[in-house]
Protein backbone atom coordinates (compact mmCIF):
# COMPACT_ATOMS: atom_id res chain seq x y z
CA UNK A 1 0.00 0.00 0.00
CA UNK A 2 1.41 3.61 -0.98
CA UNK A 3 1.25 6.59 0.84
CA UNK A 4 0.69 10.07 -0.69
CA UNK A 5 2.88 12.88 0.28
CA UNK A 6 -0.33 14.23 1.88
CA UNK A 7 -1.37 11.00 4.18
CA UNK A 8 2.72 11.10 5.15
CA UNK A 9 2.47 14.56 6.04
CA UNK A 10 -0.93 13.68 8.14
CA UNK A 11 0.78 11.11 10.03
CA UNK A 12 3.82 13.25 10.68
CA UNK A 13 1.52 15.84 12.37
CA UNK A 14 -0.52 13.50 14.74
CA UNK A 15 2.54 11.89 15.65
CA UNK A 16 4.44 15.18 16.84
CA UNK A 17 1.08 15.69 18.54
CA UNK A 18 1.02 12.68 20.39
CA UNK A 19 4.64 12.47 21.18
CA UNK A 20 4.54 16.30 22.54
CA UNK A 21 2.11 15.33 24.97
CA UNK A 22 3.96 12.23 26.25
CA UNK A 23 7.03 14.42 26.50
CA UNK A 24 5.48 16.68 28.86
CA UNK A 25 4.16 13.62 30.88
CA UNK A 26 7.67 12.58 31.35
CA UNK A 27 9.52 16.28 32.21
CA UNK A 28 6.17 16.91 34.62
CA UNK A 29 6.43 13.91 36.05
CA UNK A 30 10.89 13.77 36.99
CA UNK A 31 10.31 17.63 37.96
CA UNK A 32 7.73 16.67 41.03
CA UNK A 33 10.18 13.66 41.86
CA UNK A 34 12.86 16.21 42.02
CA UNK A 35 11.02 18.30 44.52
CA UNK A 36 10.41 15.49 46.93
CA UNK A 37 13.06 15.19 50.27
CA UNK A 38 15.45 12.86 49.74
CA UNK A 39 15.24 9.53 52.08
CA UNK A 40 17.71 9.09 54.88
CA UNK A 41 20.27 6.48 54.04
CA UNK A 42 21.28 3.89 56.54
CA UNK A 43 23.61 4.38 58.41
CA UNK A 44 26.74 1.57 58.14
CA UNK A 45 28.14 0.60 61.21
CA UNK A 46 31.81 2.14 61.60
CA UNK A 47 34.21 -0.15 63.05
CA UNK A 48 37.17 0.48 65.64
CA UNK A 49 39.88 0.24 62.63
CA UNK A 50 39.82 4.43 62.32
CA UNK A 51 40.29 5.11 66.05
CA UNK A 52 40.99 1.82 67.88
CA UNK A 53 41.75 1.21 70.80
CA UNK A 54 40.79 3.17 74.32
CA UNK A 55 36.61 2.38 75.77
CA UNK A 56 34.08 2.91 73.77
CA UNK A 57 35.43 3.42 70.85
CA UNK A 58 33.71 1.40 68.04
CA UNK A 59 34.82 -2.43 67.28
CA UNK A 60 34.63 -5.36 65.49
CA UNK A 61 35.90 -7.57 67.39
CA UNK A 62 37.94 -8.33 70.85
CA UNK A 63 41.42 -7.52 68.60
CA UNK A 64 39.90 -3.84 68.13
CA UNK A 65 40.10 -3.13 71.46
CA UNK A 66 43.78 -2.65 72.79
CA UNK A 67 44.85 -3.58 76.76
CA UNK A 68 43.44 -1.05 79.53
CA UNK A 69 46.20 0.81 81.31
CA UNK A 70 44.74 -0.03 85.04
CA UNK A 71 45.04 -3.94 83.82
CA UNK A 72 41.60 -5.10 83.78
CA UNK A 73 40.57 -7.11 80.35
CA UNK A 74 38.78 -5.44 77.47
CA UNK A 75 36.23 -6.59 75.38
CA UNK A 76 34.05 -5.70 72.49
CA UNK A 77 30.59 -6.49 73.66
CA UNK A 78 28.02 -4.55 71.26
CA UNK A 79 30.20 -3.20 68.57
CA UNK A 80 31.90 -0.79 71.76
CA UNK A 81 35.47 -1.12 73.33
CA UNK A 82 34.21 -1.85 77.26
CA UNK A 83 35.64 -3.54 80.84
CA UNK A 84 35.55 -7.07 81.00
CA UNK A 85 34.14 -6.39 84.63
CA UNK A 86 32.17 -3.24 84.25
CA UNK A 87 30.42 -3.79 80.47
CA UNK A 88 27.54 -1.21 80.23
CA UNK A 89 29.63 1.14 82.81
CA UNK A 90 32.85 1.75 81.50
CA UNK A 91 34.31 5.35 81.54
CA UNK A 92 35.21 6.15 78.10
CA UNK A 93 39.09 6.16 77.85
CA UNK A 94 42.50 4.24 77.89
CA UNK A 95 42.20 3.10 81.34
CA UNK A 96 38.94 1.46 80.76
CA UNK A 97 37.89 2.34 84.24
CA UNK A 98 34.39 1.23 85.80
CA UNK A 99 31.56 4.00 86.38
CA UNK A 100 30.40 2.09 89.49
CA UNK A 101 30.66 4.32 92.45
CA UNK A 102 31.95 2.63 96.00
CA UNK A 103 30.90 4.29 98.73
CA UNK A 104 33.03 5.32 101.37
CA UNK A 105 35.43 3.24 102.87
CA UNK A 106 35.32 0.22 100.78
CA UNK A 107 37.80 -0.91 98.26
CA UNK A 108 38.21 0.70 94.90
CA UNK A 109 40.42 1.19 91.57
CA UNK A 110 40.33 1.23 87.85
CA UNK A 111 38.77 -2.00 87.73
CA UNK A 112 36.55 -2.31 90.30
CA UNK A 113 35.22 0.94 90.42
CA UNK A 114 36.14 4.69 91.75
CA UNK A 115 34.30 6.50 94.72
CA UNK A 116 31.36 8.34 95.40
CA UNK A 117 31.29 11.96 95.82
CA UNK A 118 32.75 13.32 99.53
CA UNK A 119 35.67 10.54 98.94
CA UNK A 120 38.61 9.59 96.99
CA UNK A 121 40.23 6.54 96.03
CA UNK A 122 43.53 6.21 97.61
CA UNK A 123 46.38 3.89 98.70
CA UNK A 124 46.79 2.47 102.34
CA UNK A 125 50.29 1.52 101.91
CA UNK A 126 52.51 4.32 101.44
CA UNK A 127 54.89 5.38 100.59
CA UNK A 128 55.99 2.58 98.47
CA UNK A 129 52.05 2.22 97.03
CA UNK A 130 53.36 -1.55 95.85
CA UNK A 131 50.16 -2.80 95.25
CA UNK A 132 50.82 -6.20 97.15
CA UNK A 133 47.71 -6.60 99.71
CA UNK A 134 48.58 -8.31 102.55
CA UNK A 135 46.54 -9.77 106.05
CA UNK A 136 46.51 -6.00 107.44
CA UNK A 137 45.57 -4.45 104.31
CA UNK A 138 43.26 -6.87 102.08
CA UNK A 139 42.62 -3.80 100.01
CA UNK A 140 45.59 -1.55 99.28
CA UNK A 141 43.23 1.09 97.58
CA UNK A 142 40.40 2.72 99.77
CA UNK A 143 37.94 5.26 98.99
CA UNK A 144 39.24 7.78 101.71
CA UNK A 145 36.79 10.48 103.19
CA UNK A 146 37.74 13.97 101.74
CA UNK A 147 38.66 16.84 104.27
CA UNK A 148 39.09 14.90 107.39
CA UNK A 149 40.86 16.30 110.01
CA UNK A 150 42.98 13.08 111.12
CA UNK A 151 43.90 11.80 107.53
CA UNK A 152 47.04 13.03 105.88
CA UNK A 153 47.52 12.47 102.36
CA UNK A 154 51.32 12.36 100.24
CA UNK A 155 52.40 11.28 97.15
CA UNK A 156 53.49 7.88 96.38
CA UNK A 157 57.36 7.49 96.01
CA UNK A 158 58.43 3.80 94.85
CA UNK A 159 55.51 3.34 92.03
CA UNK A 160 52.50 5.07 91.07
CA UNK A 161 54.08 8.42 92.06
CA UNK A 162 50.52 9.73 90.09
CA UNK A 163 48.48 8.90 93.08
CA UNK A 164 48.40 9.24 96.94
CA UNK A 165 48.65 7.67 100.08
CA UNK A 166 46.95 8.50 103.59
CA UNK A 167 48.60 8.07 107.10
CA UNK A 168 46.71 8.37 110.21
CA UNK A 169 49.38 9.63 113.32
CA UNK A 170 52.14 9.13 110.92
CA UNK A 171 50.94 5.24 110.01
CA UNK A 172 49.31 3.49 107.48
CA UNK A 173 45.34 3.38 108.56
CA UNK A 174 43.09 0.23 108.15
CA UNK A 175 40.36 -0.53 106.24
CA UNK A 176 38.17 -0.59 109.47
CA UNK A 177 39.62 2.85 110.28
CA UNK A 178 38.89 4.53 107.55
CA UNK A 179 34.87 3.09 108.06
CA UNK A 180 34.77 4.62 111.05
CA UNK A 181 36.12 7.96 109.67
CA UNK A 182 33.50 7.86 107.04
CA UNK A 183 30.19 8.38 108.87
CA UNK A 184 31.60 10.08 112.18
CA UNK A 185 29.11 11.47 114.42
CA UNK A 186 29.22 14.38 116.30
CA UNK A 187 27.04 16.74 118.79
CA UNK A 188 26.99 20.30 118.03
CA UNK A 189 24.49 23.29 119.22
CA UNK A 190 22.24 25.95 117.81
CA UNK A 191 19.89 28.15 118.88
CA UNK A 192 16.42 27.50 120.16
CA UNK A 193 14.54 30.29 118.57
CA UNK A 194 15.43 33.73 117.78
CA UNK A 195 14.45 35.61 121.17
CA UNK A 196 16.52 34.02 123.84
CA UNK A 197 19.98 33.08 123.43
CA UNK A 198 19.53 29.51 124.74
CA UNK A 199 21.14 26.49 122.63
CA UNK A 200 19.63 23.05 121.56
CA UNK A 201 21.44 19.77 120.45
CA UNK A 202 22.23 18.70 117.27
CA UNK A 203 23.37 15.90 115.97
CA UNK A 204 26.25 15.77 113.09
CA UNK A 205 27.29 13.02 110.68
CA UNK A 206 30.68 14.67 110.14
CA UNK A 207 33.72 15.56 111.87
CA UNK A 208 32.83 19.32 111.82
CA UNK A 209 29.53 21.31 113.17
CA UNK A 210 27.95 23.32 110.45
CA UNK A 211 27.53 27.00 109.92
CA UNK A 212 25.90 28.82 112.65
CA UNK A 213 26.28 26.11 114.93
CA UNK A 214 29.14 25.18 117.63
CA UNK A 215 30.50 22.15 119.79
CA UNK A 216 30.13 24.44 122.75
CA UNK A 217 26.83 23.94 124.74
CA UNK A 218 26.79 27.45 125.27
CA UNK A 219 28.51 28.90 122.15
CA UNK A 220 25.22 29.20 119.94
CA UNK A 221 24.88 32.46 119.97
CA UNK A 222 28.35 33.81 119.12
CA UNK A 223 28.59 31.08 116.17
CA UNK A 224 25.14 32.71 114.68
CA UNK A 225 25.67 35.18 111.89
CA UNK A 226 24.39 38.14 114.14
CA UNK A 227 26.73 37.33 117.22
CA UNK A 228 23.39 36.45 119.18
CA UNK A 229 20.29 34.07 118.53
CA UNK A 230 18.42 37.01 119.44
CA UNK A 231 17.37 38.91 116.33
CA UNK A 232 15.19 41.82 115.23
CA UNK A 233 13.72 42.20 112.23
CA UNK A 234 11.28 45.46 110.61
CA UNK A 235 8.12 44.42 109.05
CA UNK A 236 5.21 45.75 107.19
CA UNK A 237 1.59 45.45 107.75
CA UNK A 238 -1.73 46.79 106.24
CA UNK A 239 -1.85 50.31 108.49
CA UNK A 240 -6.37 50.14 107.60
CA UNK A 241 -8.68 48.55 105.92
CA UNK A 242 -9.12 51.39 103.63
CA UNK A 243 -6.15 51.72 101.78
CA UNK A 244 -3.25 49.72 101.02
CA UNK A 245 -0.33 51.72 102.74
CA UNK A 246 1.88 49.82 105.37
CA UNK A 247 3.23 50.57 108.75
CA UNK A 248 6.49 49.41 110.35
CA UNK A 249 6.69 47.38 113.07
CA UNK A 250 10.17 45.69 115.00
CA UNK A 251 9.54 41.71 115.65
CA UNK A 252 11.77 40.28 117.45
CA UNK A 253 12.39 36.93 115.08
CA UNK A 254 14.18 35.50 111.94
CA UNK A 255 11.15 36.04 109.90
CA UNK A 256 7.98 38.45 109.84
CA UNK A 257 4.48 36.53 110.92
CA UNK A 258 1.65 35.67 108.48
CA UNK A 259 0.55 38.75 106.83
CA UNK A 260 3.52 41.01 107.49
CA UNK A 261 6.49 41.40 104.96
CA UNK A 262 9.68 42.46 104.85
CA UNK A 263 9.05 44.59 101.59
CA UNK A 264 8.00 48.30 102.71
CA UNK A 265 5.51 48.11 99.63
CA UNK A 266 4.59 44.39 99.91
CA UNK A 267 1.84 44.39 103.07
CA UNK A 268 -1.15 44.27 100.75
CA UNK A 269 0.41 40.91 99.36
CA UNK A 270 0.87 38.84 102.02
CA UNK A 271 -2.61 39.83 103.66
CA UNK A 272 -5.23 37.01 104.21
CA UNK A 273 -7.46 38.79 101.20
CA UNK A 274 -4.45 39.81 99.60
CA UNK A 275 -5.09 43.15 99.84
CA UNK A 276 -5.31 45.72 102.69
CA UNK A 277 -8.44 46.88 101.54
CA UNK A 278 -11.64 45.17 102.94
CA UNK A 279 -15.02 45.13 100.85
CA UNK A 280 -18.37 44.90 101.94
CA UNK A 281 -21.46 44.97 100.59
CA UNK A 282 -24.13 48.03 101.47
CA UNK A 283 -27.86 48.77 100.39
CA UNK A 284 -29.00 52.19 100.15
CA UNK A 285 -32.28 53.41 98.78
CA UNK A 286 -33.02 52.89 95.13
CA UNK A 287 -33.62 56.22 93.87
CA UNK A 288 -36.83 55.83 91.32
CA UNK A 289 -39.31 53.45 93.23
CA UNK A 290 -42.71 53.11 94.15
CA UNK A 291 -43.29 51.42 97.29
CA UNK A 292 -40.71 53.51 99.59
CA UNK A 293 -38.29 50.57 100.43
CA UNK A 294 -36.39 49.06 97.61
CA UNK A 295 -32.78 49.14 98.23
CA UNK A 296 -29.86 49.03 95.79
CA UNK A 297 -26.42 46.95 96.63
CA UNK A 298 -22.79 48.42 96.00
CA UNK A 299 -19.54 47.79 97.55
CA UNK A 300 -17.52 50.16 100.01
CA UNK A 301 -13.95 49.67 101.63
CA UNK A 302 -13.48 49.75 105.25
CA UNK A 303 -15.08 47.62 108.20
CA UNK A 304 -18.71 49.78 108.13
CA UNK A 305 -21.32 50.78 105.90
CA UNK A 306 -21.21 54.56 105.23
CA UNK A 307 -24.23 56.35 106.71
CA UNK A 308 -27.49 56.35 105.30
CA UNK A 309 -26.80 52.68 103.97
CA UNK A 310 -26.95 49.32 105.96
CA UNK A 311 -25.50 45.83 105.64
CA UNK A 312 -28.85 44.03 105.47
CA UNK A 313 -30.50 43.96 102.16
CA UNK A 314 -33.84 45.33 103.47
CA UNK A 315 -32.49 47.42 105.97
CA UNK A 316 -32.19 50.91 103.81
CA UNK A 317 -35.78 51.96 104.19
CA UNK A 318 -34.97 51.93 108.05
CA UNK A 319 -31.65 54.10 108.14
CA UNK A 320 -33.32 56.89 105.83
CA UNK A 321 -34.06 60.35 107.19
CA UNK A 322 -38.01 59.46 107.14
CA UNK A 323 -37.89 55.97 108.26
CA UNK A 324 -38.67 55.29 104.35
CA UNK A 325 -37.14 55.39 101.09
CA UNK A 326 -38.35 58.58 99.07
CA UNK A 327 -40.77 57.52 96.74
CA UNK A 328 -40.65 59.11 92.52
CA UNK A 329 -42.65 58.45 89.54
CA UNK A 330 -40.12 57.24 87.18
CA UNK A 331 -39.66 59.30 84.05
CA UNK A 332 -41.16 58.57 81.11
CA UNK A 333 -38.22 58.20 78.66
CA UNK A 334 -38.49 58.77 74.26
CA UNK A 335 -37.80 55.20 72.97
CA UNK A 336 -34.54 55.48 71.16
CA UNK A 337 -34.89 54.75 67.24
CA UNK A 338 -32.43 52.07 66.49
CA UNK A 339 -30.02 52.47 63.76
CA UNK A 340 -29.66 49.91 60.77
CA UNK A 341 -27.44 47.55 60.76
CA UNK A 342 -24.73 47.58 57.80
CA UNK A 343 -23.39 44.39 56.72
CA UNK A 344 -20.08 43.85 55.70
CA UNK A 345 -19.69 41.77 52.77
CA UNK A 346 -16.60 39.82 53.05
CA UNK A 347 -14.81 38.49 50.22
CA UNK A 348 -14.95 34.53 49.84
CA UNK A 349 -11.32 32.76 49.98
CA UNK A 350 -9.67 32.37 46.99
CA UNK A 351 -9.44 28.55 46.43
CA UNK A 352 -7.16 26.69 43.20
CA UNK A 353 -9.02 23.79 42.05
CA UNK A 354 -5.98 22.62 40.61
CA UNK A 355 -2.72 22.79 42.07
CA UNK A 356 0.90 23.72 40.51
CA UNK A 357 2.18 20.83 40.42
CA UNK A 358 -0.63 18.77 38.09
CA UNK A 359 -0.68 21.54 35.57
CA UNK A 360 2.09 20.15 33.05
CA UNK A 361 0.08 16.83 33.82
CA UNK A 362 -2.97 17.59 32.74
CA UNK A 363 -1.58 19.39 29.97
CA UNK A 364 0.19 16.42 28.53
CA UNK A 365 -2.66 14.67 28.95
CA UNK A 366 -4.71 16.90 26.83
CA UNK A 367 -2.22 17.58 24.07
CA UNK A 368 -2.56 12.72 23.82
CA UNK A 369 -6.26 13.75 23.45
CA UNK A 370 -6.35 16.26 20.77
CA UNK A 371 -3.76 14.00 18.87
CA UNK A 372 -6.35 10.58 19.48
CA UNK A 373 -9.34 13.05 18.20
CA UNK A 374 -7.03 14.36 15.33
CA UNK A 375 -6.78 10.51 14.29
CA UNK A 376 -10.07 9.59 14.83
CA UNK A 377 -12.09 12.03 12.89
CA UNK A 378 -9.02 12.77 10.50
CA UNK A 379 -9.58 16.15 11.02
CA UNK A 380 -6.28 17.59 9.40
CA UNK A 381 -6.94 15.75 6.27
CA UNK A 382 -10.05 17.30 6.19
CA UNK A 383 -8.66 21.04 6.81
CA UNK A 384 -6.32 20.04 3.73
CA UNK A 385 -8.90 18.87 1.71
CA UNK A 386 -11.72 21.19 2.17
CA UNK A 387 -13.27 24.65 1.70
CA UNK A 388 -13.59 25.21 5.71
CA UNK A 389 -17.28 24.18 5.06
CA UNK A 390 -17.19 21.54 7.24
CA UNK A 391 -17.02 23.70 9.87
CA UNK A 392 -20.60 24.21 9.48
CA UNK A 393 -21.05 20.31 9.03
CA UNK A 394 -21.19 17.45 12.18
CA UNK A 395 -18.29 15.02 11.86
CA UNK A 396 -21.06 11.92 11.36
CA UNK A 397 -19.50 10.74 8.34
CA UNK A 398 -17.32 7.49 8.72
CA UNK A 399 -13.86 6.84 7.30
CA UNK A 400 -15.03 5.00 4.94
CA UNK A 401 -18.12 6.55 4.04
CA UNK A 402 -15.60 9.52 3.53
CA UNK A 403 -13.04 7.14 0.96
CA UNK A 404 -16.34 6.30 -0.82
CA UNK A 405 -17.37 9.74 -1.19
CA UNK A 406 -14.22 10.53 -2.87
CA UNK A 407 -13.78 7.74 -5.09
CA UNK A 408 -17.42 8.87 -6.55
CA UNK A 409 -16.08 12.50 -7.27
CA UNK A 410 -13.46 10.88 -9.13
CA UNK A 411 -15.20 8.63 -11.30
CA UNK A 412 -17.77 11.63 -11.84
CA UNK A 413 -14.56 13.60 -12.89
CA UNK A 414 -13.14 10.38 -15.26
CA UNK A 415 -16.47 9.85 -16.67
CA UNK A 416 -17.12 13.89 -17.89
CA UNK A 417 -13.45 13.74 -18.97
CA UNK A 418 -13.72 10.08 -21.04
CA UNK A 419 -17.36 11.63 -22.42
CA UNK A 420 -15.54 15.22 -23.79
CA UNK A 421 -13.11 13.05 -25.73
CA UNK A 422 -15.83 11.30 -27.29
CA UNK A 423 -17.03 14.37 -28.57
CA UNK A 424 -14.03 15.83 -30.06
Amino acid sequence: MKFNSKQITIGVLIFLIVALGIFILIISTRISNSTQAPTSTKAGVITGKDAPGDAGQPCSSNLDCKTPANGAQSVCTGSICQNAICIGKTIPGANYDCSILNACGLGCSGAVGLCQAGSTCRYIDGPNCDNNPDASHPTNTICVPNNYPSLVTQNCTARDQGNSYVTVNGSNPTQTQLSQFCNPIITCYKCANATTNSCSPLTVNGSTCPSGSSSDPNGCGAASAGGSCISQITCYGCTDSKSNACTAKMINASTCPSGMSTDPNGCAATSAAGSCINQITCYKCTPIQTSGSQCDSFSATGSSCPSGSSTDPNGCAALARSGSCPVQQPIQQEPVPQQPVALISKPLPSTAIVSDKADPILLGILFILIGILTFKYNIIERIMNSDFKFIFTPFSLTLKEEKLKRKIIVDRKEFENKFKKEET
